[in-house]
């Protein structure tokens, strides 16, 4: 399988949260933009001129902020250039209060189908301290809206140990999404990176204090009972979906499947080349303009690096990832490390090796990071 990401880095306001590339306030840069993203589709027509693409994931920044007509003029550009599969995913990510009527129609019509929307939390005290510029009832709107437009396949992102955070808060939100039945929920443990405005403000005691190490692994063991109530299966660390409803772009960077990223800021993984392209807008577009590669850093991991990588992306996933995938990345069986720490983790029920799969256990997903930093540690000591 591969995949398609096209990084659209607008924004109406910066979250106080974030640390992805977004600009806010350069509406003006659109247009330029836009007309970049084209030409690097160009750059990479003949290359992925063999290659059938079955995702697409527009995301952001917002996408959903650009003008009418928009997307669907970047979606036909898309079109143009690659060979997309009919019964292809191709995912658009919005923002609460940044849709209307005759965009999702927009949407429909040019083959977007299924819709990520950004709600984060019900609770509206939350929303202010996070910089969201939506409520609940301005999202409740959005998704009914969504769901009028012919929309049969959205997601819904969530996100829990937030500052001044409880678990009562934390249930309400739970309770009134599912309520409204999407098909796929996403629910984040914030990770509060060092440089943003959130987390400037939790150190100078500005805002509430983060939830204890108890009180978040209590809202994560909250999400999975009541979703699972619900119908809603977990298939990866943090992705829950209806039978069936998985979000197969995502799918396919855990199982290291070959994807373009186009625009500022995107990665991407293709005929074994890791790459991303530089974060800076205008360099972005001054680059591609004038005919250049907007590529910042490549990569080809091989060996140790392509062992690692497969596995740690496969293990995000409940089923975990086959042995044949781990030795066909590094050309060899595995390490003899590695061996002794799966059997390790096996005895003390944080990971299963059945028929040639290995899977983290439920509580292994729950500490999956130091394991893999075990792992890491036990590779650089194989040789």
């Amino acid at each position: 399988m591969a995949g398609i990401y096209i990084h659209i880095p607008f924004c109406k306001a910066r979250c106080r949260y974030c640390d992805f590339t977004s600009y806010a306030g350069r509406a003006a840069d659109m247009p330029a933009y836009l007309s970049a993203l084209e030409k690097e589709m160009d750059r990479w027509a003949v290359r992925a001129q063999d290659t059938a693409f079955e995702t697409v994931f527009i995301g952001g920044g917002t996408p959903s902020i650009l003008p009418l007509g928009a997307v669907a003029h970047l979606v036909a550009a898309l079109y143009r250039h690659f060979t997309i599969v009919p019964q292809a995913e191709v995912t658009l990510e919005a923002n609460p209060g940044t849709l209307t009527a005759e965009k999702l129609d927009e949407y429909q019509a040019c083959g977007i189908n299924r819709l990520s929307i950004g709600l984060q939390t019900a609770d509206g005290g939350l929303l202010r301290a996070l910089g969201r510029i939506h409520t609940y009832p301005v999202f409740e709107e959005n998704y009914k809206l969504a769901r009028a437009a012919g929309f049969s396949h959205i997601n819904v992102d969530l996100m829990y140990g937030l500052p001044g955070q409880g678990l009562a808060q934390w249930r309400d939100t739970l309770e009134w999404v599912t309520a409204l039945a999407p098909e796929h929920i996403s629910a984040y443990s914030l990770i509060l990176e060092e440089g943003t405005a959130l987390y400037a403000d939790v150190q100078a005691g500005r805002a509430a204090a983060l939830p204890g190490e108890d009180a978040e692994d209590g809202m994560a063991k909250l999400a999975r009972s009541l979703l699972a109530s619900r119908g809603y299966s977990r298939y990866e660390i943090s992705n829950f979906a209806r039978p069936g409803q998985e979000c197969r772009h995502n799918l396919n960077y855990w199982q290291n499947g070959d994807f373009i990223g186009l625009g500022c800021a995107a990665h991407g993984y293709f005929g074994g080349e890791r790459y991303e392209n530089t974060a800076e807008l205008c360099e972005y577009i001054g680059r591609v303009q004038a005919g250049k590669s907007p590529v910042a850093a490549r990569s080809y991991p091989f060996g140790n690096d392509a062992l690692f990588e497969t596995l740690m992306m496969g293990l995000r996933m409940v089923r975990g990832v086959p042995l044949a995938a781990l030795e066909g990345r590094y050309g060899a069986p595995l390490p003899e490390n590695w061996k002794k720490l799966i059997h390790t983790y096996e005895s003390g029920g944080l990971m299963r090796l059945e028929n040639g799969r290995l899977t983290l256990t439920e509580r292994g997903l729950d500490v999956q990071n130091p394991l893999l930093v075990a792992f890491l540690q036990a590779l650089d000591n194989n040789f």
